[in-house]
């Protein structure tokens, strides 16, 4: 039984971490590696304290972004995540599949061509994530530092292979770039 204390909303899916399975496409359910640093999410039993983020950065997690309810997105391997999880204030943790980082409205583009953004975190070495970006075919990456955690790379890339891009380890949000103007509120 989901307990809505702790229901998260993440890739278009509400879901409590620890009573469900969240419904995301197969393609984007799950991280393409179990080796090396990718992005996961840590959530605590409650309201997070200085102690807890202490431990978080001691075993060797860097805080990416805070995610309501009592949730970081890290950035980590999964060895550190799984000794991390053995805390008691931890309630669980999950890998930050790529269907949390390209919403549902982006995941069904045509195959032509689409300018686009990825918010990458610096602590990926962005240099790698550009690499990583080039072995998928992507050429002329425009990038800009937003702030000590994030980076903004704007390309260009298959509409249709927009979760390629969405599974590269660091890159933390994809979203073609608005051609019309974007949305008001």
């Amino acid at each position: 039984v989901s307990d809505e204390r702790y229901v998260l909303d993440l890739g278009g899916v509400r879901f409590d971490t620890l009573a469900d399975t969240p419904a995301f496409p197969p393609a984007l359910a799950h991280l393409p590696s179990r080796e090396g640093h990718d992005l996961h999410l840590v959530q605590f039993q409650g309201p997070i304290k200085d102690a807890q983020i202490d431990s978080i950065t001691h075993h060797g997690l860097e805080i990416v972004q805070y995610i309501h309810p009592w949730s970081y997105v890290v950035w980590s391997t999964p060895d550190a995540v799984g000794r991390m999880r053995n805390e008691s204030s931890v309630r669980c943790t999950i890998p930050f599949a790529p269907a949390c980082r390209l919403l549902p409205l982006h995941r069904s583009h045509a195959a032509s061509s689409l300018e686009v953004r990825l918010l990458v975190v610096r602590a990926a070495d962005p240099s790698v994530v550009v690499r990583r970006l080039h072995e998928l075919g992507v050429t002329g990456i425009n990038r800009r530092v937003v702030d000590s955690t994030f980076e903004v790379f704007s390309c260009s890339f298959a509409g249709d292979r927009l979760a390629e891009l969405a599974s590269v380890p660091g890159v933390y949000t994809v979203q073609p770039t608005p051609v019309d103007g974007g949305t008001r509120a």
